[in-house]
């Protein structure tokens, strides 16, 4: 004899406890991810948020432990999803107050966000004192170059590219913290040409999320030679203004962080530009006597000319300037984003 075993129910309010309910809490974080990338890219708030923010981290596994502790009941799932707005919430306006030096944020009282930044400051900074070093490649060092290959790695950090007529291949000064982004160069010679590559190592094998971020100047300055950049960009900041270098090319793998290229007509690239943004944004400043062919592939991110928008959405396609082939400096780029923008500034 087959018994029947019946399930008990538990009864909250007329609702049903033990009926499935649906995973709110990665729902309402794509949202938060997506309001908080549209700010940034309508400039409303700064990308380094985003440094802070991924501090917080841990909160899912907090979230994973209540959500095992609530079960998968509808009541459960409101639950956890309230806590989850509320968390969120939390975390973000914590993260704009630290990260602003504003003395009124929104509608809050000036008393609660300077009892916040009194609080949290301890969070955001990092106990250490700077390190300064100075690096450089010069032309004592390798002789016969042709052709320098600069790469350069950074995460987290603030970096310029600029030039000079000093003559030597790369300078460096950089400011770094104990454990925070120790510089390193690595440099090769061979058939003509010197591949330099510059990378910000974390000997702790972690990355500190705290407001405090390692910075780097680079001074190229070899007028002979002809210089081929690659940037590989994650949550930083990055700054390259050239006016007199030869340049072959130029590539920028950019993730969450924001790069400014600024080219006199002198350091235009005889190959091409390249751009790969993520969620990061770029800006390429050129002069408006040259002409340009962009070929784009893009997601939900935005591609404007002087700052009205080419392209606002999913699409791939190519955009020629109104004097292109009526000069005599073309300059063809390449962009591909996804949920960032990029910008080109030909005037």
């Amino acid at each position: 004899m087959v018994k029947e075993e019946k399930k008990s129910k538990v009864i909250l309010g007329g609702m049903d406890m033990t009926k499935r309910g649906r995973n709110l809490v990665w729902p309402i974080f794509l949202i938060f991810v997506g309001v908080m990338l549209l700010l940034n890219s309508l400039s409303i708030i700064e990308w380094s948020l985003w440094l802070y923010l991924l501090r917080f981290w841990p909160i899912f596994l907090v979230l994973g432990g209540l959500r095992l502790i609530f079960g998968h009941s509808k009541v459960g799932e409101i639950i956890l999803a309230f806590i989850a707005i509320c968390l969120f919430s939390g975390i973000v306006f914590v993260s704009y107050i630290s990260n602003t030096e504003d003395e009124k944020v929104w509608f809050f009282p000036t008393s609660i966000v300077k009892s916040v930044r009194l609080n949290f400051s301890e969070m955001f900074e990092y106990g250490g004192e700077a390190i300064e070093k100075d690096m450089s490649v010069t032309s004592d060092d390798y002789e016969n170059v042709d052709e320098i290959d600069l790469s350069i790695d950074v995460v987290a950090s603030t970096f310029t590219i600029v030039d000079d007529d000093s003559g030597e291949y790369l300078e460096l000064q950089s400011k770094h913290y104990e454990n925070l982004g120790v510089p390193k160069l690595e440099t090769e010679l061979k058939d003509g040409v010197l591949d330099i590559a510059f990378t910000s190592e974390y000997p702790n094998g972690s990355l500190n999320w705290r407001n405090t971020s390692p910075e780097y100047d680079f001074t190229l300055s070899d007028t002979e030679s002809i210089y081929s950049l690659d940037i590989d960009l994650g949550a930083g900041e990055g700054t390259i203004d050239l006016d007199n270098l030869k340049m072959d090319s130029i590539e920028g793998n950019i993730g969450a962080g924001k790069l400014d290229v600024t080219l006199g007509e002198s350091s235009i690239p005889s190959e091409s530009i390249s751009f790969d943004i993520g969620a990061g944004e770029a800006t390429l400043n050129i002069p408006s006597d040259i002409s340009f062919s962009l070929t784009y592939s893009i997601g939900v991110g935005e591609i404007s000319l002087n700052s009205d928008a080419i392209v606002s959405f999913i699409g791939d396609g190519v955009y020629k300037s109104s004097n292109f082939g009526d000069v005599d400096t073309n300059l063809d780029i390449e962009v591909n984003v996804g949920v960032g923008a990029f910008n080109i500034v030909n005037n």
